[in-house]
């Protein structure tokens, strides 16, 4: 959660740890393109009473915010395994960060904004910068500095 960023850099500091700040965003809803609700291009909370939540289970949740009431949830532990379920399990949606165009398309989802989210989110990277990086981690940190241009090289 975005409340949280200045904590997590100042731990990562204490710990001598590198901290690289990527982005902040607000959830989205994705729903399979056949979903009841894919077309309304705006959502509210209230709109998927009646719908499974498919809930990625490591995510923390302040006791004060308020979930769907009335809808199932599913829990699961990765990517994949969501897109799966959203896919096979009719009028299930997902909230996620934003993802590309591309990704809709191969998942055959749509993305949605809701009415008065207020969950802003931070994604950044945290390592040990006296760790010797494989070519697939350094490989990954190029990509990031491509996708994120205030990601500087060490």
């Amino acid at each position: 959660r975005e409340e949280y960023r200045q904590y997590f850099s100042e731990l990562a500091a204490a710990a001598n740890l590198k901290f690289h700040y990527l982005r902040s965003y607000e959830d989205v809803v994705l729903l399979d393109k056949n979903h009841p609700l894919a077309a309304k291009k705006m959502l509210c909370r209230e709109d998927f009473a009646d719908y499974p939540l498919i809930v990625h289970s490591d995510r923390y949740f302040l006791p004060e915010q308020k979930t769907e009431k009335g809808s199932s949830k599913i829990y699961t532990v990765d990517r994949h395994a969501q897109l799966t379920l959203l896919r096979s399990l009719p009028g299930s949606y997902i909230w996620s960060a934003p993802i590309s165009t591309e990704m809709q398309q191969e998942w055959g989802v749509v993305q949605r904004h809701c009415e008065k989210n207020t969950n802003r989110y931070s994604e950044a990277l945290i390592y040990n910068p006296s760790y010797i990086m494989s070519e697939t981690e350094k490989n990954l940190l190029e990509m990031l500095r491509k996708e994120y241009p205030t990601f500087a090289k060490d």
